[in-house]
């Protein structure tokens, strides 16, 4: 298959997990590309299979350069798509608080990828998402208005700064592998 994986990263957490699915999906014999989406067009993705979209997720949604890339694909393209972030919020997966603060401030990410999927009939496969250590003044405002509690802060930030780690990696190639085994682009 011909495999596009396009990114935005602006601290190379996004970058990390993007690199990682190329190289599975290499591995497995098929033709991959990295880029970054200020490097490539939109309107010139047909002659891809398949195409993975990553963003570092902003404001709880996907930065402004993934989304308007996202939003600028012609309506029913003839690849199909898979999405994937990167955040500095808890991964859902625990307690109430945790999943209240995951869908508050990276819920959106996978509801815009459905949205647009499907307004404009693109094919929407999977979505992966892992933590990625947030840059100092994103930091800064996660302390002062999310996690404010000083015990709390202390494991969060020592939890989060250790992301994307090798297991965030390793559970992206194998996100990459089901998605490229699944797809059958015939159909898209």
């Amino acid at each position: 298959m011909r495999i596009l994986i396009v990114y935005y990263s602006q601290t190379r957490n996004t970058e990390k997990i993007a690199a990682a699915m190329s190289e599975e999906l290499s591995a497995h014999g098929h033709e991959v590309r990295l880029e970054r989406v200020e490097g490539i067009a939109p309107d010139l993705l047909d002659g891809y299979d398949l195409v993975f979209l990553g963003s570092a997720c902003h404001d709880a949604d996907l930065a402004q350069p993934a989304k308007r890339f996202l939003e600028a694909i012609p309506n029913a393209p003839t690849y199909e798509l898979a999405g994937f972030v990167t955040h500095a919020t808890y991964m859902g997966e625990g307690g109430n608080r945790e999943r209240e603060l995951y869908e508050t401030w990276a819920g959106k990410c996978l509801q815009t990828f459905q949205r647009v999927s499907q307004e404009k009939d693109i094919p929407f496969l999977d979505f992966f998402h892992c933590q990625g250590a947030p840059i100092p003044e994103i930091a800064e405002f996660i302390h002062r208005t999310i996690v404010t509690d000083e015990e709390e802060w202390d494991g969060y930030i020592e939890e989060v700064n250790q992301h994307p780690d090798e297991e965030d990696l390793q559970r992206a190639r194998e996100f990459a592998g089901r998605v490229a085994a699944a797809s059958n682009p015939s159909t898209a």
